[in-house]
């Protein structure tokens, strides 16, 4: 019995421990991530700043949250065939806000 419950204990724990990173606010240096990405609120990329999601990347949106690059600001998708990044949110059935890159020289 109480080998279950440990082995119980450890899994849970486990599970808990593998959901990733959250993700908002400014981002106000170069950025490079990858795994499973919680972006629970609005995100800014700064000017002349990059954030880059790696391949096998997975982001997982809030409701109504974006993630915008400012002027000069670059975010990058560096998937690869069959290793791309899956964007999905939170909720099933929600939408999140945008993606996008906005003002002189910022890319996507």
């Amino acid at each position: 019995m109480i080998r279950l419950l440990l082995s119980t204990f450890f899994l849970v724990s486990f599970s808990f421990f593998s959901l990733g990173i959250n993700l908002s606010g400014n981002i106000t240096s170069n950025t490079v991530l990858g795994g499973k990405i919680n972006v629970t609120a609005d995100v800014f990329v700064s000017s002349g700043i990059s954030l880059t999601f790696l391949d096998e990347t997975t982001l997982i949106m809030s409701e109504g949250v974006s993630i915008i690059g400012h002027s000069g600001a670059s975010l990058i998708c560096a998937g690869s065939l069959g290793f791309g990044i899956e964007i999905k949110p939170l909720v099933f059935g929600t939408y999140w806000g945008k993606i996008e890159a906005e003002g002189t020289n910022s890319s996507l």
